[in-house]
């Protein structure tokens, strides 16, 4: 399975989302696609959303880019998996483009939450 990784730049998202989801990956051998791993790296997320089988989407920080590409997902058909940090303010337009939001305390409960998706 290929999933699509979508967050805000504006918390340190290598450790508290990419860390998790790639010892997921490691765990279960799925393709986990961390589109700001290399800081200069442009791609087409666009591209790579259309070819994905899931999408998994950090919301606790807004943001028009995020935006934009959970969109595309939507528009697309992906499934899309929303977490967000507890106590996070989340937009109530979740809730049109999926019914799979889900909170966590700590970052090492992201995984424990994604895994089920991957089956």
């Amino acid at each position: 399975m290929k999933v699509y990784c979508v967050h805000s730049r504006a918390f340190d998202f290598r450790n508290a989302y990419y860390k998790p989801l790639a010892q997921l990956a490691k765990a279960t051998g799925h393709t986990f696609i961390f589109p700001h791993e290399q800081e200069d790296a442009v791609q087409n997320s666009q591209d790579i959303i259309r070819s994905c089988d899931l999408v998994v989407a950090e919301v606790s920080f807004p943001s028009i880019g995020m935006g934009i590409e959970i969109g595309w997902a939507h528009a697309y058909g992906k499934p899309i998996v929303a977490i967000f940090r507890q106590n996070a303010n989340l937009s109530s337009s979740l809730h049109i483009i999926t019914n799979d939001i889900h909170s966590y305390a700590d970052p090492e409960e992201i995984a424990s939450i994604v895994a089920p998706f991957l089956e």
